[in-house]
């Protein structure tokens, strides 16, 4: 469930048939004004704070207009449009649909861990043992539009990151997702599935030309894990590529539950250390 908490400014006239479930029935108008609001669930450890903003009622659908929100140390723009708003604030089971955009210097995607400890504290002490798994809202179908200068996660740094998301019944589709990632342009589809708070899981096709092979050796775990002979090659490699597995209580990958097919392609390449390598 969701406890909200702050100040709302309200000019609002609510109509409609309660015994339809047609959203034509519904002839809402008006606005609320938001400020300090503490939304919270028990599936993230913070609280998501709206700074201000204004939500403008117009008939089946609240317009979200210039909402300006944060979650730990992340800070968002918010803006679009959701229905079936009344059914979901009366119904356990009712589905939130909607389109939203938002925008973001940075994102730090490890604050969203669901057992993490540390995503409002300035302290150096290191997250808990198991962070857990990002959880996500079950009664939601909401597309996203998404743009971050900075995304942080893993100890991985994306850049430029711009994205066309969903959110369906508890899982994350990546649908047409580009970023920046060691000085080379990826881009990503796939989806993102928790299965407890403590396990998800993941599957993914990804595409990259011309990165250098040892800053990916040297600055993405999972290419190290199933690249290792990387260690002594030099120049660039290019990746379409299709991965799933599983990811552990700290969004890491179970490197026994991966598996892939697809098209690596080596340019350039020389082995340190391996002369015959060299002369290929």
């Amino acid at each position: 469930g969701y406890n909200v908490n702050g100040i709302i400014k309200a000019d609002l006239d609510i109509r409609g048939k309660g015994s339809s479930a047609n959203n034509s029935t519904i002839n809402n108008r008006g606005y609320l004004d938001l400020e300090n609001i503490y939304l919270s669930s028990d599936i993230f450890p913070e609280s998501f704070i709206i700074k201000n903003g204004k939500l403008r009622f117009r008939r089946e659908k609240i317009v979200l207009d210039n909402i300006k929100a944060k979650y730990a140390n992340n800070f968002f723009k918010i803006t679009g449009d959701v229905s079936n708003y009344m059914n979901f604030a009366l119904k356990d089971q009712a589905v939130l649909r909607g389109n939203v955009m938002i925008e973001t210097n940075k994102l730090n995607v490890d604050e969203f861990m669901v057992f993490n400890e540390s995503a409002s504290s300035s302290s150096s002490k290191a997250a808990p043992a198991n962070s857990g798994v990002i959880m996500v809202p079950s009664n939601f179908n909401i597309s996203f539009d998404a743009k971050a200068k900075k995304v942080l996660f893993n100890n991985i740094e994306l850049l430029d990151f711009n994205g066309k998301m969903s959110v369906q019944r508890g899982n994350v589709y990546l649908n047409d997702t580009n970023f920046n990632l060691i000085g080379s342009p990826f881009h990503m589809t796939g989806s993102y599935e928790p299965v407890t708070t403590k396990l998800a899981k993941f599957d993914y096709k990804i595409k990259a030309n011309n990165f250098d092979i040892q800053k990916a050796y040297n600055e993405i775990a999972v290419f190290k894990e199933l690249a290792s002979a990387a260690k002594d090659a030099y120049g660039n490699v290019s990746v379409d590529y299709n991965l799933k597995g599983t990811l552990d209580a700290n969004m890491s990958p179970k490197m026994k539950t991966i598996s892939g097919f697809g098209v690596l392609t080596l340019e350039d390449i020389q082995f340190k250390g391996f002369k015959l390598f060299n002369h290929v």
